[in-house]
């Protein structure tokens, strides 16, 4: 492919670099990330609940001076939402790392990691869990399982 001949590679399902971008990567490890101005999003891990909150806010300008907070909202589908981000990445994660940024243990999603590898979309060991070929090309078929 042209991309490759001239140094690029596809680290992330929609991105290709010479090197991976450390902002894009921060989104897809589950960093967290503040949004600041009108149309910006983040995502903010309370250190004294452990919940994790995605704001949003206003996407025109004079909504967003009219209220620079803009919506706050807790996300209740963790093990869906690391998911949604971890797998957009080749090399997917390593198990510990959901743990981690979910506070649940990876059993809670034994099943449909299952489902998943015995329909060819992931391959698992005890070093990472990552989407196979297939699955990565049926990202969202892949993603599906865990909502």
């Amino acid at each position: 492919m042209l991309f490759r001949l001239h140094g690029f590679a596809r680290y992330e399902v929609s991105a290709f670099g010479k090197i991976p971008s450390k902002h894009n990567l921060n989104y897809w490890q589950f960093g967290d990330y503040i949004g600041i101005g009108a149309g910006a999003h983040g995502k903010i891990t309370d250190i004294n609940t452990g919940k994790i909150l995605r704001t949003r806010k206003a996407k025109s300008p004079k909504d967003y001076v009219n209220n620079p907070i803009g919506i706050i909202e807790q996300v209740e589908n963790l093990s869906f939402e690391f998911m949604l981000n971890a797998l957009r990445l080749q090399q997917g994660f390593e198990p510990d790392l959901f743990e981690h940024h979910t506070g649940q243990s990876i059993s809670v999603i034994k099943n449909q990691l299952s489902q998943a590898e015995d329909l060819g979309l992931l391959v698992i060991n005890r070093k990472q869990i990552r989407p196979s070929e297939k699955g990565y090309n049926f990202l969202n078929d892949l993603i599906e399982k865990f909502l």
